[in-house]
């Protein structure tokens, strides 16, 4: 294929630095181009969407944060509505078992968190830090 007559984004070169500098761009050329087989095409998709799972979906270290943060405050103010409304039960024993069933919010959000993946190990760390200091806050 004679490469001279192309623009720049038709241009095989062009379209391999494009898939490693910016994959949605260079994944849109490369299909729209026909450049290789459709064979060739699938292939580089499914590595590059492999990719972008096992990086963890991409986000900043900010923004899984704030993700984690967010869940957890939701678990807590779950639980926490769930916990006032056991206390009123006057059965002691119907009273305790709900307050313990309460708890499945965080059971649910630490099970989750406990197998995230794309955590760095001090991200983890620092969410974790957050979760243990604002599990010990009393509930407003």
């Amino acid at each position: 294929m004679d490469t001279n007559n192309l623009k720049w984004h038709q241009k095989p070169v062009s379209v391999i630095a494009l898939l490693i500098l910016c994959f949605p761009v260079g994944l849109y050329l490369m299909w729209k181009n026909k450049l290789w087989t459709p064979t060739t095409r699938g292939a580089v998709t499914i590595v590059i969407a492999a990719l972008v799972v096992l990086s963890g979906g991409g986000g900043s270290d900010s923004d899984k944060y704030t993700r984690w943060t967010d869940k957890f405050d939701k678990a807590k103010a779950t639980s926490c509505k769930c916990v006032e409304r056991a206390r009123k039960i006057r059965n002691m024993e119907k009273s305790d078992k709900e307050q313990r069933e309460c708890l499945y919010e965080f059971r649910l959000f630490y099970n989750e968190f406990e197998d995230a993946s794309g955590l760095s190990d001090s991200l983890f760390a620092e969410i974790d830090s957050y979760v243990q200091r604002e599990f010990n806050t009393p509930c407003k």
